[in-house]
């Protein structure tokens, strides 16, 4: 509802949804993503991937609807 994007650490993996989709400044849709934290990535690192993920899923959808 609030277009923003929700993190919750999940014990040993960190869970993002990202609002996509966007008409008239409104999500249609989300993407959740959840990634197994890493030793070698910052929680701020695995919500840049997940969002990117989200960004490849909205394209892709974005294509099919074409």
């Amino acid at each position: 509802e609030t277009g923003q994007t929700v993190v919750l650490d999940e014990g040993d993996a960190t869970d993002v949804t990202v609002p996509v989709m966007m008409r008239d400044g409104r999500p249609q849709a989300v993407v959740g993503v959840t990634l197994k934290n890493d030793a070698a990535a910052s929680r701020d690192a695995l919500v840049a991937m997940a969002t990117d993920i989200a960004r490849s899923v909205e394209a892709a959808l974005a294509a099919k609807q074409m």
